[in-house]
């Protein structure tokens, strides 16, 4: 069986990508709060995911999401 690893640079690259100041809907949390985050939470995020494709269960709060419909060019 092969071995799936996210790593923590993985994870710091995709927050780096992350807007400034964007809100969840369904927690307390921002983009901020992981755009200023350290390397520890970077970690365990990384083996949260990693652990998610391996065993392929997602814990039931991160299938929680808030999507927002964006029209463009319609006037």
């Amino acid at each position: 069986m092969a071995t799936v690893t996210i790593t923590v640079d993985e994870v710091r690259n995709a927050v780096q990508k992350l807007k400034a100041y964007k809100r969840d809907g369904n927690f307390e949390l921002s983009s901020d709060h992981f755009l200023h985050a350290g390397d520890d939470l970077f970690r365990c995020v990384a083996v949260l995911l990693s652990a998610v494709v391996v065993h392929g269960h997602c814990p039931e709060p991160l299938n929680v999401s808030t999507s927002i419909p964006i029209l463009k060019g319609v006037m």
